[in-house]
């Protein structure tokens, strides 16, 4: 009985942790913050300066 017991209070707690996990779709939250469109908005065109930088310094 005493184990009984014992083993209904170390599972107890174990069983209402579990419960407090949750699942985030990051790209839908991202999507949805203006701050993150505007700065993928920035960063997107600074590959293509940064290629056509090396490819002039190439040529030189």
């Amino acid at each position: 009985m005493k184990k009984l017991i014992l083993m209904l209070m170390l599972c107890a707690p174990v069983a209402a942790f579990a419960q407090k996990f949750g699942h985030v779709n990051a790209q839908e939250v991202m999507a949805s913050m203006p701050e993150f469109l505007k700065a993928k908005g920035e960063i997107e065109p600074r590959p293509r300066s940064l290629k056509t930088n090396s490819k002039l310094c190439k040529k030189n």
